[in-house]
């Protein structure tokens, strides 16, 4: 399988490179001081400016809720005596409740048994808001996604018919201290669900959904969805530069630009004949340590099965119809970018055409490099399937795969669920409920291919074999049962400090004989001289960490040892010892030296009680314990009961001014003391706290010349 390559070059290595390469028809443009992107107020509203895409915001963390079934069991879905409510207040289940501030980017859902249906004309669904009794939307369940009511229109939201058995929309609901969602009238319906949502840091400004204002603040957005395929990049799209070559086997041809600037476009002409006989290699920053280079197939690069004779556009890229794709996703760098085409046939020659095209301008320092890799996994028992797996701080903003089974009716590998761990917690951040569910689809896209701006599926075909055969003979002799399907994650990017690991349940039972392999589009970050580090963790069942870390607590409290496994199939076993108590408030100091201005808290908790809520302030300390700032406080989450998988964690991001490095030393936190105020939903509930870890951005004193990061405003 390949992994993300990262590669370090010597400077004579990688000029040697760029040499060889280097067209000499090309367009070079010289960077200026315009800057690239405009004013995005908040992180999910990459339509606003097409550039932000690239830029890794660490304002808020994505993650799912769903219907998935904790514990391991099968279904994942809310039916008649399964329900996935988070809890029941007088006739209407709770199925997400979230703390601000925040939004919904994308919800997803389908009904039905064996095939899709429409959902039920009397579902209703709610949306709380901040605490108003009064919702904020509340509208027939069907409603969010037909048409009938705005902003929930197309391409912002589409049914079963216009999604192949999926209903999704991807109107951002925003919310600024909580959200709750119920649905009523639902007990006995089938239902299946999915939340995508942004936790924001505590610093994150956000005004409430309203109907008032929702339509206007969605006009771009529903014009970038509304002709997917079109080039999007309307205002300033850049410079097309040019190069044409005929390629013998093993030869490749290479159009290269100097930063700092944006490739708005990257496009290929060559026969489709010949597309499994090319790769293509997108670098970028040369000559750095932080050099990203990407090499894939042509025909995965741009999503194009070579069982579709002709594919629709999306987002980032045009249909594909004859012999030319582009695409348009935004490529920053600093010091150059280089598209090479390499012919891998063993004869005969391909004439080729390469164009890139480039916005020249300073590139927005939160900007990362695009990366793209294949992965190709097979099943082997015991573990998942491998979709992506990175190790630096990545924003995953799309995927094109392909899956295929032998001996199977219909589509059953696209039972199995996308798990997605970040940052190295070993509890999920995103658990789904079936591979086409993760496409928009349902009921393996029962209403066959599919094409919106930001999800489709592509191609499909059963596995079968010849009459009179049977079952288990000559089975190899039969193409395989396969389904082809994209997305794009623009506005619910999976997003890391560190690391992403997402892997994918082999079939319902992660047993099915099956070949996955994605392709996978995400930006990492360049390096800046700063690591994500865990900077202290305190371990509540030992007597000399409570100690340490000073603990005290309120109220009644007892010590446990827990052996349990954290959600997943097969889930990771671990024994802890922690505490668990009752409601009031506990706390602690962390460690917090050399730790920049963003934090991150990680509780780690026994899920076996639902509703474990709770308020956690935060105080800077300095030396001798000197209070250097007003406390910072937010809201625990409701937490889902799991009496299975009873290990959970859940990460809390924070921002404090009182952590910026130019404060004077004297000045600057050394520690953080913690309480946690617990207010479980049921008073008569337990509180539990097993860990507590602090993480946090801290210098690690390399790259401070800049000859690595390409900046050397500070050499003399």
């Amino acid at each position: 399988m390949l992994l993300p390559l990262l590669v370090g070059l010597t400077a004579c290595g990688a000029n040697e490179s760029l040499q060889a390469h280097t067209s000499s028809n090309q367009s070079v443009q010289v960077g200026t001081a315009e800057p690239l992107a405009e004013d995005v107020s908040q992180p999910w509203e990459s339509w606003l400016d097409l550039a932000s895409v690239a830029a890794l915001d660490f304002r808020s963390r994505v993650e799912l809720r769903s219907s998935f079934c904790n514990g391991g069991c099968r279904y994942d879905r809310h039916s008649q005596g399964d329900d996935r409510y988070l809890s029941v207040d007088g006739d209407e289940g709770v199925i997400f409740d979230e703390t601000g501030p925040g939004a919904i980017t994308r919800i997803w859902m389908t009904s039905g048994h064996g095939t899709s249906a429409p959902l039920s004309e009397t579902v209703r669904i709610r949306f709380y808001l901040d605490d108003s009794p009064t919702p904020a939307i509340d509208l027939p369940l069907r409603a969010l996604f037909d048409g009938t009511v705005e902003p929930f229109t197309s391409p912002l939201a589409e049914d079963r018919d216009a999604a192949s058995g999926g209903n999704f929309t991807v109107v951002p609901i925003p919310y600024q201290h909580r959200c709750r969602v119920t649905v009523s009238d639902a007990d006995d319906e089938t239902l299946w669900f999915q939340f995508h949502f942004h936790r924001g840091r505590n610093d994150l400004n956000v005004s409430s959904f309203s109907f008032a204002g929702a339509e206007q603040r969605l006009t771009k957005l529903r014009d970038r969805l509304e002709q997917p395929g079109t080039d999007p990049w309307s205002v300033r799209p850049g410079k097309w530069s040019e190069q044409t070559a005929v390629l013998v086997p093993g030869d490749s041809a290479a159009l290269s630009e100097v930063g700092p600037g944006m490739l708005t476009g990257v496009e290929l002409t060559a026969p489709r004949s010949h597309w499994d006989d090319l790769e293509i290699a997108l670098t970028f920053d040369t000559l750095t340590f932080d050099t990203i280079s990407s090499n894939v197939a042509v025909r995965d690069l741009f999503a194009t099965p070579e069982q579709a004779s002709s594919v629709p556009g999306s987002l980032f890229l045009s249909p594909r119809v004859g012999d030319t794709a582009t695409l348009y996703l935004p490529m920053p760098f600093r010091r150059n970018a280089q598209i090479t085409v390499r012919s891998t046939a063993s004869t005969g020659s391909i004439p080729i055409t390469i164009r890139v095209r480039n916005r020249a301008g300073q590139v927005d320092p939160n900007a990362g490099l695009l990366a793209v890799t294949t992965v190709t996994d097979q099943t082997e028992p015991g573990r998942d399937l491998e979709m992506l797996r990175t190790r630096s701080a990545t924003k995953w903003v799309g995927t094109f795969a392909h899956l295929s089974a032998s001996k199977v009716n219909r589509h059953p590998y696209l039972e199995g669920d996308e798990r997605i761990y970040l940052d190295g917690s070993k509890h999920p951040a995103h658990y789904g409920t079936g591979t086409e569910d993760y496409y928009a689809g349902g009921f393996y896209f029962d209403q066959g291919p599919y094409a919106h701006a930001l999800s489709g599926m592509i191609t499909q075909s059963e596995w079968s074999r010849r009459p009179g055969q049977r079952t288990n003979r000559g089975s190899a002799q039969q193409p395989p049962a396969h389904t082809t399907m994209y997305r794009w994650t623009p506005a619910d990017a999976p997003i890391a400090r560190s690391s992403i690991d997402a892997r994918l349940e082999a079939g319902a039972t992660g047993t099915d004989a099956m070949t996955a392999r994605h392709t996978n589009f995400f930006y990492a970050a360049p390096s800046s001289g700063v690591e994500w580090r865990q900077a202290d963790r305190f371990n509540t069942g030992s007597e000399e960490n409570r100690a340490e870390h000073q603990y005290q607590h309120s109220g009644t409290w007892s010590e446990r040892t827990l052996t349990a496994k954290y959600e997943g199939n097969p889930g990771h076993e671990a024994t802890w010892s922690g505490i668990e108590r009752s409601t009031g408030t506990s706390s602690f100091i962390l460690n917090a030296d050399g730790c920049g201005p963003e934090i991150r808290l990680r509780r780690l908790y026994d899920a076996t009680m639902p509703g474990q809520s709770a308020t956690i302030g935060f105080q800077p300390l300095g030396e001798s314990d000197q209070l250097l700032g007003p406390p910072i406080t937010i809201g625990l989450p409701f937490s889902a009961g799991n009496q299975q998988r009873r290990w959970a964690e859940i990460d809390l991001d924070i921002s404090s001014d009182v952590f910026n490095a130019e404060r004077a030393p004297h000045d600057r936190p050394l520690a953080i003391r913690v309480s946690v105020n617990a207010t479980p939903d049921n008073p008569t509930s337990t509180f539990t706290e097993y860990q507590w870890e602090l993480w946090c951005a801290m210098d690690s004193g390399l790259f401070r010349s800049g000859f690595e990061t390409g900046d050397t405003s500070q050499w003399n």
